[in-house]
């Protein structure tokens, strides 16, 4: 938002040569395994499918160990297809949380993706410890 006072000459017009309210975005992109960072990017724009699938498929993918499972949530920038294949094709894993939901419920996640020992890891991280 563009300043609404400013300082000039009486009966000359202010002109402004910074938008003071333009503050900038820095956007954090993160992994974790097993309750501690894997990976972590800063991006200084917004995150589309395009800088998205390039993290997963530069940054994450030769980070995470042999047949990982990768859960994410149902932003529309994760389901990019290119994505999808680069994780198939590394040999791991992808699973969506259920909608609307800020963290995996054991029963839901246990029927939607079927595999209890997942279940059983993910509620052995930080994210149910405190």
């Amino acid at each position: 938002m563009p300043r609404l006072h400013g300082y000039a000459v009486k009966g000359n017009r202010c002109f402004g040569t910074h938008n003071w309210g333009a503050k900038g975005r820095t956007n954090v992109i993160g992994a974790l395994l097993f309750g501690a960072l894997l990976t972590v990017s800063l991006f200084q724009t917004n995150v589309n499918t395009g800088i998205f699938s390039s993290w997963v498929i530069e940054d994450l993918i030769p980070k995470l160990p042999a047949n990982s499972v990768v859960i994410m949530d149902n932003a529309s920038f994760h389901k990019g297809m290119l994505m999808k294949k680069a994780i198939e094709d590394a040999g791991h894993t992808l699973l969506y949380l259920p909608p609307y939901s800020p963290d995996p419920h054991k029963d839901i996640l246990a029927s939607a993706c079927g595999f209890q020992w997942i279940v059983d890891s993910i509620l052995n991280t930080t994210w149910y410890k405190y």
